[in-house]
């Protein structure tokens, strides 16, 4: 069997036995792997998500599931240094859609963080902004500060 066969089988498979398909997965692997989460890791994350949730694994948004822990522990870095609440002062959720899943919010939120981030020393900024899950999440909202590459 050569390598394209085996591929497309391996995709018809899957896509077969969850409802979402390869694409999806590696989509949830590529964004795990952008913020330093292992293959092993992202699997725990989802067998802990179903069993939280009480979700079949078959029907488990990977995607979302990657996406929300991101927003969560960035949630949890942003609020530690700026006391600002990214899902309580502000509301910025995941927006749950496999492949397509994204970061919901709108222009006044990602305002708000900006003035949260503006008031820290460069020092904690430039501390909070070495975190992956928080660089993710704030190019995935298209937040920029003057003179900061995040």
């Amino acid at each position: 069997m050569n390598n394209e066969i085996l591929d497309r089988e391996y995709n018809d498979f899957l896509y077969n036995m969850t409802d979402y398909g390869s694409a999806d997965l590696y989509e949830a692997i590529k964004t795990a792997n952008q913020v330093g989460i292992s293959g092993k890791e992202l699997a725990d994350l989802v067998r802990n998500f179903c069993d939280d949730t009480q979700t079949e694994l078959a029907k488990a948004d990977v995607c979302y599931i990657i996406y929300e822990h991101i927003l969560n522990s960035a949630r949890n870095e942003i609020e530690q240094k700026t006391k600002f609440d990214i899902s309580n002062d502000a509301n910025f959720s995941t927006y749950a859609n496999y492949m397509c899943t994204s970061f919901e919010c709108d222009d006044d939120d990602v305002e708000l963080l900006k003035t949260a981030l503006e008031k820290l020393e460069k020092d904690d900024l430039d501390d909070l902004l070495s975190d992956d899950n928080v660089k993710f999440f704030m190019d995935e909202i298209g937040l920029e500060l003057p003179g900061v590459k995040a």
